[in-house]
C-alpha cells in the first residue's frame, strides 16, 4: 500500500526515476505495463523492450505486493501490439509496417479486451484505418451497425470444407481469411452487383477459430464473422 501511494504521488509530481524504482519494486504484470508506459514517454526504448521481454518469459515470477491481474490473453495481446509500437516509435513515425504486423493489429482490434483499443489507436496512426466502438465489439458477439453488414450471409459455421457467403449489394472489394495471430490464410478480390454466392474452400484448414473480414475497395470495414473449422462436423 505504501508503494501505491508513493507511485501516485510521484506520478502527480513527474518524478520519473522514482516512478521507476517504485514500479520495479510493485513487479507484477500490471505494473510491468505501466513501467513500459513510463519508458515509451521518456523515450527509453532499450528499457521499454526489456520490459516486453520480461513479460513475455514463461518463467516470470509473481509480485510479493500486488497480486497477478492481467489475464494470460490480455498479456499476449499487449506484448504482440506493443512489439509493432516500439519498432514504429523507435523510427520517429518512419517505420513502414508489415503485411503480417498489420493482420495481428486488424485481428487484435475485433478481440473483446481492453488491448484492442491500442491497436486502434495504432492502425489509425500508421494507416488511417478507423475502427468504431460498434466494429469493434469483437469475435462476432457484434456487427458493425451498418445496412451493408445485414446484407450478408456465411454459412455453414461450424465448417469442414466449404464457406458459403451469400450477399445482396453491388460490392467492390476484398474478403480475407485470417488465423487468431494475424496471419492471411484465403483472400479472394470480388466485384459484382446483385445478388451474389461465393465459396471459399477452407479444407486445408487446421481446426480452430478464424476470422473473416469484409473490406470494400477503400479499406472500408463491411462485416466480421467468427468462423469455426471443425473437421469432425
Amino acid at each position: 500500500m505504501v508503494s501505491l501511494i508513493r507511485y501516485r504521488k510521484r506520478y502527480e509530481e513527474k518524478s520519473w526515476v522514482e516512478i521507476e524504482d517504485i514500479l520495479k519494486e510493485l513487479c507484477s504484470d500490471r505494473w510491468k505495463v505501466r513501467l513500459y508506459g513510463l519508458y515509451m514517454r521518456t523515450g527509453q526504448y532499450t528499457k521499454a523492450e526489456a520490459t516486453l521481454n520480461e513479460l513475455d518469459d514463461p518463467g516470470r515470477s509473481e509480485s510479493p505486493i500486488v497480486p497477478e491481474d492481467l489475464s494470460d490473453e490480455s498479456r499476449a495481446s499487449f506484448i504482440a501490439i506493443q512489439r509493432i509500437n516500439l519498432k514504429y516509435q523507435q523510427s520517429n513515425g518512419t517505420y513502414q509496417l508489415t503485411e503480417p504486423e498489420l493482420n495481428t493489429l486488424r485481428t487484435e482490434v475485433l478481440k473483446d479486451i481492453p488491448e484492442r483499443a491500442h491497436a486502434r489507436g495504432l492502425l489509425l496512426l500508421t494507416t488511417g484505418e478507423k475502427y468504431t466502438r460498434e466494429v469493434t465489439e469483437g469475435l462476432g458477439q457484434r456487427e458493425a451497425k451498418s445496412k451493408l453488414s445485414d446484407q450478408w450471409s456465411i454459412y455453414p459455421n461450424p465448417t469442414n470444407d466449404m464457406l458459403n457467403i451469400d450477399y445482396n449489394v453491388d460490392f467492390d472489394g476484398n474478403i480475407t481469411i485470417y488465423d487468431l495471430i494475424g496471419s492471411k490464410m484465403l483472400q479472394m478480390d470480388v466485384v459484382s452487383k446483385g445478388n451474389n454466392k461465393i465459396k471459399m474452400d477452407v479444407s486445408s484448414f487446421k481446426d480452430g477459430i478464424y476470422m473473416l473480414i469484409v473490406r470494400d475497395k477503400d479499406s472500408n470495414l463491411i462485416k466480421t464473422k467468427k468462423v469455426i473449422i471443425n473437421s469432425l462436423k
